[in-house]
């Protein structure tokens, strides 16, 4: 519960900001539809990278630079001994509700758009 939280606080922030610096602070359904959605499916793709967890794609690179650029013994001899250490690790709590909030958000930018095409008001 404290993830979902914390994500809607974040993201309603997220959409506040981008409302007030790329939409200029306009309040029309088709500005702030278009704040919704500009987070929301910026949420939705890190959402559904953590619920893959594509991460892990990354663990080659991020081992062939700790290995080249450490000073000291590498403490892993092998590719194979750092990805069973590192798949011990979670990725995120917070990749369900991600997505989720995502999904609702994305839902409401498309309630907005499609009033704002009717010319509802």
């Amino acid at each position: 519960m404290k993830q979902f939280i914390k994500t809607i606080i974040a993201s309603l922030i997220l959409i506040f900001l981008a409302h007030y610096f790329i939409f200029e602070f306009k309040f029309t359904k088709e500005a702030i539809s278009n704040a919704i959605f500009v987070v929301g499916i910026i949420m939705f793709f890190i959402g559904l990278m953590l619920i893959t967890n594509a991460p892990r794609v990354f663990l080659i690179f991020t081992y062939s630079v700790k290995q080249v650029f450490q000073r000291k013994n590498f403490p892993y001899k092998t590719y194979y001994d750092y990805y069973a250490e590192k798949e011990k690790d979670k990725v995120t709590p917070y990749a369900l509700p991600i997505f989720v909030m995502s999904i609702i958000y994305l839902g409401i930018s498309l309630i907005l758009a499609y009033m704002v095409l009717q010319g509802v008001e």
